[in-house]
């Protein structure tokens, strides 16, 4: 403001009432940072700034004689115009000097880059053109992404080219000759029956291919997994290993004499055991790759060993029945019928499995509304590790209403911090700090929504109570046992209007789609999980008692555990509002009080 008033050496009028009050803005924020470092846990930095604040943790009180109380009641009193200008002038000098000194003013040209960028950014024919390198604002491991990113590229130019593209093409050949290799896989398939078995008997050889192949797509819709550019190549693979139990069953079949006895138990009691054993071994053999951490690769692996299985159960539960049914009968047109049937019963299966795997939508429903709470009050201690293992803790009121939309945070020890507040607003997008110890507050801008919430491993953003499935798109990922508990893994991408994180992953229960866990993502690693434990029922709701954060970036750790909570009565709208902040909250209610 001083800079804005005047220019170095010129003669316009310096303030010193202009001056003061920024000195208590600074006085403010300085406050304010020494907060967030006592309860981060840096005590050198706190130390540092309760030197020029004056603050004293052990009292709770002001040391006047401090650098800020004396210079704020210098400038009150009044400056003589020209000390103020003298202060002026040596300043700029020195933070001028100091610029430079830092700094290289010299222009930096495209002769100055390294060699090794030149070659890599610039044309080798000399031409003043450039490479130009566009990332997206999104994660484009999600295929809508990408295809998204990569159509806005090419509406732009359709020379663009980048790993979006290419790795689009190349899902999309893998789709293109994955279908033409089934269906020649199948052809070829088809003949060879008709060849080896001179007839149409070869045909009921299908029959535990089309069983299993429709057993092994239910399956991978009931475990939500999803087809990815590994597993779908499994299904050619299977056409061929699935085939392999029927033909034999049926070799022995047709060797066995039409007066022989129970030609069905006599063949199967030949090769049973053989086809049993093979499939187990074949099952080992691909289920070994779901062990993977390569998840494509496990998928493909698990799909394998899901069709082999389940190809082997067709094969001696469907086939024998067939057999059975038809041992008496004219096989010429027969098992060409029953094998019609199957293999169109197969391809018009297909697609229903395929849209009955989109559930993520469903889940994030489900999920929403039962954790949806339309009011509540707690009380929470919550303690803050640090990476050296300092330790914080702090007993917390709270309060919610309007399902989450709006809620309140005060502080109520230790004495440092008591009575400080955080209201939010319209789900988290605004948020409130008011420090109680300078009687001031402060509007944090929508950008740090990211950043720390008082010193912990929580966000604000964390904190917030928006809408998740506005928030958030889904797919289902699988299904996982954690702690005792079945649970849906779902990939979680934020909306253009939500979070700030590339994507979640997010475990929740498959019964009460109650979350137990989440681990954030962005940029590429993996920031934070999120561990949700100790349920109880409280007021008929089942509601998790203790959260805890960790950070794998800091190597912290915060941990919220709920002592007390009531969903029985509203609380009054007007907590939640700016002006509220400097009222006195409500006082606290004895358990079982009633709130």
């Amino acid at each position: 403001r001083i800079a804005s008033s005047r220019a170095p050496g010129g003669g316009a009028t310096w303030s010193g009432d202009e001056l003061a009050i920024e000195i208590e803005r600074l006085w403010d924020n300085l406050d304010l940072m020494s907060n967030l470092a006592f309860a981060g846990g840096l005590d050198r930095a706190v130390r540092s700034l309760d030197r020029l604040t004056g603050y004293d943790n052990e009292t709770n009180s002001t040391d006047q004689s401090a650098v800020l109380p004396t210079l704020t009641r210098l400038l009150e009193a009044g400056v003589d115009p020209e000390i103020g200008t003298e202060i002026d002038l040596t300043w700029y000098r020195r933070m001028r000097n100091n610029l430079i000194r830092m700094s290289n003013t010299e222009p930096v040209g495209v002769e100055d880059l390294p060699e090794v960028l030149r070659r890599s950014m610039l044309p080798r024919d000399g031409s003043e053109k450039y490479l130009v390198n566009i990332t997206a604002r999104e994660y484009l491991w999600h295929q809508t992404n990408m295809r998204r990113f990569a159509a806005q590229m090419e509406a732009a130019d359709p020379a663009i080219s980048g790993t979006s593209r290419m790795m689009l093409d190349f899902l999309d050949l893998i789709a293109q000759d994955g279908r033409n290799g089934m269906i020649v896989a199948f052809v070829i398939i088809l003949v060879l029956l008709l060849i080896t078995f001179r007839g149409p008997l070869g045909l009921l050889a299908m029959i535990p291919l089309a069983g299993g192949s429709l057993m092994m797509l239910g399956l991978m819709a009931l475990l939500g997994m999803k087809y990815n550019f590994m597993n779908f190549m499994a299904i050619p693979v299977i056409l061929g290993i699935g085939i392999d139990d029927g033909v034999h069953a049926l070799h022995r079949f047709q060797e066995e004499g039409a007066g022989d006895g129970d030609r069905v138990y006599n063949a199967y009691r030949f090769v049973g055991r053989a086809i049993m054993l093979t499939t187990i071994t074949t099952m080992i053999g691909f289920g070994s790759l779901g062990f993977q951490l390569h998840v494509a690769m496990a998928s493909f692996g698990i799909v394998l060993m899901m069709g082999v299985g389940a190809c082997f159960i067709a094969t001696v539960l469907f086939l024998p029945a067939v057999m059975r049914l038809l041992g008496g009968r004219n096989f010429k047109t027969v098992p060409v019928q029953t094998a019609s049937f199957l293999s169109l019963a197969l391809l018009l299966t297909i697609p229903a499995v395929t849209s009955a795997q989109e559930t993520g939508a469903e889940w994030i429903e489900r999920i929403e509304n039962a954790e949806r709470v339309d009011h509540s009050y707690a009380v929470m201690r919550q303690t803050i590790t640090t990476s050296t293992g300092a330790e914080r803790t702090f007993t917390i009121r709270a309060w919610s209403a309007q399902e989450g939309d709006v809620a309140l945070m005060v502080y109520v020890d230790p004495a440092r911090v008591a009575g400080d507040k955080i209201l939010q607003l319209n789900g988290g997008d605004d948020i409130w700090y008011y420090m109680k110890r300078r009687d001031t507050t402060r509007h944090f801008a929508g950008h740090t929504r990211r950043q720390s919430a008082m010193g912990s491993d929580f966000s604000y953003e964390d904190m917030a109570s928006g809408d998740f499935s506005e928030d958030y798109t889904a797919e289902v990922l699988g299904y996982e046992q954690m702690e005792g508990v079945r649970c849906v893994k779902l990939k979680c991408t934020p909306t253009p209007s939500g979070p700030s994180y590339d994507y979640l992953i997010l475990w929740a229960g498959e019964e009460d789609a109650l979350t137990r866990r989440i681990e954030y993502y962005d940029g590429g690693e993996h920031l934070k999980t999120l561990f949700i434990t100790d349920f109880r029922e409280v007021e008929g709701r089942t509601v998790a008692m203790k959260l805890e954060m960790v950070s794998h970036q800091k190597n912290s750790r915060t941990v919220m555990e709920t002592v007390e909570v009531t969903f029985a009565r509203e609380p009054d709208p007007s907590l939640f509002t700016k002006a509220a902040l400097t009222r006195a909250i409500p006082p606290a209610r004895l358990k079982g009080a009633g709130r």
